[in-house]
């Protein structure tokens, strides 16, 4: 018994797997080339948050930052220092 095997339908299931291939290829490195670039943004923004919390507290201390009454330094904006702030 020998087994005959058509070229033509052996071409057509090769280019089907090789363009499931491609395809799958394509999805799997746009899909983590999406999650890479995502991680960095948002640890981008975290660190340029704190940044700007540092700054905001380093320049504007004498309005954010008092005293209670066991002599901790806390964070705490009075009410009336909120125009001053906003203006800053």
């Amino acid at each position: 018994m020998t087994l005959t095997v058509n070229p033509k339908h052996f071409l057509k299931r090769l280019l089907r797997l090789s363009i499931i291939a491609v395809i799958l290829t394509l999805c799997g490195s746009v899909f983590g080339v999406h999650w890479v670039y995502q991680r960095y943004v948002i640890s981008n923004a975290e660190l340029e948050a704190i940044s700007i919390s540092e700054s905001i507290l380093a320049l504007e201390s004498h309005l954010v930052l008092h005293y209670d009454s066991q002599g901790q330094q806390i964070v705490d904006i009075d009410a009336t220092e909120y125009a001053e702030l906003d203006a800053t």
